[in-house]
């Protein structure tokens, strides 16, 4: 441990509320950068903190981690956060009946869209349970791809990706393995899971080809007019099958570069 004075616990909470305090002011780069203040702090000796503090530490790193922020790249294919300069996009994709249909037969967004995605953009996605990227090929959005129900306690959440437009070959099962990599390995995800609908055979196809495996059937499990009750296909997949997965860990390493084989 380092030489250097202690800092009380009176200290520590303040340090805490003000952490709390600029997310709540939405400064969510401003709490970053106090939390890695003291973080380094704390690993330079010049805190002792409880089993609680610790836990709440932790808790705020992965929350405030820059990789939530970050566009995941690969080649000219890019995700990246949205913004309200996606408004129109957005509303274009939903206004194609083929693709809301098969993506998300739920009603489209209504309201201040450009506001909604200031703060899909910009908010911890832990906050919001929801990580919102634009697909970008040489920079120019093509699909819309998420991770959902973020859930911090099981560590899973859902995965969705649709394209408005038949993307070039190869670039929809590209975009999937970055996000996928991104879920399992950069935020360190135990399982991705992901619904279909029914009649849409094309899309539990490729759900397959990228690994997932059927786990059942929901039956009449949304009530959307005009569709009435629609039955959904639930896939999943946990990080240790997509490590053991051969054709899975070959088209990692060939396509995006990276390599998902266990680490004895």
């Amino acid at each position: 441990m380092h030489a250097g004075a202690h800092h009380t616990t009176d200290e520590l909470e303040k340090l805490f509320d003000s952490i709390r305090a600029l997310k709540n002011q939405k400064k969510y780069v401003e709490a970053r950068i106090k939390l890695l203040q003291f973080t380094e702090l704390e690993q330079a000796g010049n805190f002792i903190i409880n089993a609680t503090q610790r836990a709440h530490l932790i808790n705020c790193l992965w929350e405030l981690s820059p990789v939530w922020w970050s566009t995941v790249r690969h080649g000219s294919l890019s995700l990246r956060r949205c913004s309200p300069s996606d408004a129109h996009f957005l509303t274009a994709c939903y206004q194609n009946q083929e693709f809301a249909q098969n993506f998300n037969r739920q009603k489209a967004w209504f309201g201040d869209l450009s506001k909604a995605l200031y703060c899909y953009g910009t908010a911890p996605p832990l906050e919001l349970g929801m990580l919102q990227w634009i697909v970008c090929l040489h920079g120019q959005p093509i699909g819309l791809a998420s991770l959902s129900c973020l859930d911090q306690t099981n560590m899973k959440a859902e995965f969705s990706i649709g394209f408005p437009a038949a993307p070039p070959a190869g670039i929809g099962h590209k975009a999937s393995l970055m996000a996928m990599h991104f879920g399992f390995f950069l935020i360190n995800l135990n399982k991705l899971y992901t619904y279909v609908y029914a009649d849409n055979v094309r899309a539990a196809s490729l759900t397959e080809r990228l690994g997932f495996r059927k786990e059942g059937v929901f039956h009449d499990h949304f009530h959307i007019p005009p569709y009435g009750y629609v039955d959904i296909n639930a896939f999943g997949l946990t990080r240790n099958q997509a490590q053991r997965t051969r054709v899975l860990l070959r088209a990692a390493k060939r396509l995006i570069g990276q390599d998902w084989s266990p680490k004895e």
